[in-house]
């Protein structure tokens, strides 16, 4: 890492802050476009550099669980603060303040908590190992088999949650004749169960073990989805689908401890920092398939779309080696 710490820090929160900046004064439709690209860098660049270090910790899952945990409380509480602001009569762009204050808290907070880890600190925290050689880290993490299998998996991972989150309305007012407003709650509801089940089941994984908890996870995800889409009940939906948002949701934070525990030290940043890019690309992805599929099909097909999704997680989750691998050839 040529940034530190400290960098991705104060470029992470600015890759937000100046987009949100121009967001807010209304700009036309093709900025909104062209200023998300950079909002997705800072994501990516916050996601790889906070996770691969939490991943580290020594109650990494403990860790992992309240740091993914915030993302679902964002998740949660955004659209209920948009959708208020809406009923006000705001018009939509004011959002988007929000949104800046909240990048700008956290440049100030970041940038105190982290202005020591320059890199510097960073390469000596990291060094090489004897065995690895030389050439790119990022090229190195790239030969790895491990980063592409947790990758791919984490890319059908955020399909599964976002295709859940954002097509459940759809599909609990057409196929369960519920109304716009009650319907509307029930990504909350998904949402809330992603968050709590990120702090909670945390602290399950380290009794358990990684391996052994998502594998359970996944059976109950499963059971309940098949709940979700052959029960017919409205509430029984709804019960449903917060309940695989509780048991879904421990599964990201669980799989990047996963990852630190089989990828070397000097691999984490860019083998978590790849998986977690294509993660990103599956939340995009696979919902416009579900979409696609939805318009031809009917919404009702989205429930047998999310559970090949969840056995496919289940196929992918067996092929990970057990024992960490030391050494890759560049």
């Amino acid at each position: 890492m040529t940034l530190g710490q400290r960098g991705i820090a104060m470029i992470g929160p600015l890759c937000h802050i100046i987009p949100y900046v121009i967001m807010a004064i209304h700009p036309p439709w093709p900025a909104m476009l062209a200023v998300y690209v950079i909002v997705g860098l800072g994501n990516g660049l916050i996601d790889a550099a906070w996770n691969s270090w939490i991943a580290d910790m020594a109650n990494a899952n403990a860790m992992m669980g309240v740091l993914q945990a915030f993302y679902g409380l964002g998740a949660t509480i955004s659209p209920l603060v948009g959708t208020q602001m809406i009923k006000s009569g705001l018009r939509w762009n004011y959002f988007y303040y929000t949104l800046l204050g909240a990048s700008v808290l956290d440049l100030m907070v970041s940038s105190a908590l982290f202005w020591k880890e320059n890199a510097a600190s960073y390469r000596a925290k990291n060094h090489r190992g004897t065995d690895s050689g030389g050439g790119s880290r990022t090229t190195e993490a790239m030969k790895s088999p491990i980063t592409w299998l947790i990758a791919v998996w984490l890319f059908v991972y955020m399909g599964v949650e976002v295709s859940v989150g954002g097509w459940v309305v759809d599909f609990m007012v057409q196929v369960r004749h519920g109304e716009p407003y009650e319907s509307g709650l029930i990504p909350t509801g998904f949402w809330a169960g992603v968050t709590v089940g990120r702090l909670v089941l945390g602290f399950v994984n380290d009794w358990l073990g990684e391996r052994i908890a998502i594998s359970i996870y996944l059976v109950i995800s499963i059971a309940l989805e098949l709940i979700f889409w052959l029960v017919p009940q409205f509430i029984v939906s709804a019960v449903a689908v917060s309940l695989l948002g509780f048991f879904t949701g421990p599964l990201f934070p669980a799989a990047i401890v996963v990852a630190a525990k089989l990828l070397p030290k000097h691999l984490h940043t860019p083998g978590i920092g790849l998986a977690s890019a294509l993660a990103g690309g599956g939340g995009a992805i696979l919902p416009f398939v579900a979409g696609a599929i939805s318009g031809a099909r009917g919404v009702q097909s989205l429930q047998p779309f999310v559970l090949a999704l969840l056995i496919a997680l289940i196929a992918i989750w067996v092929l990970l080696p057990r024992r960490k691998h030391h050494a890759y050839g560049v």
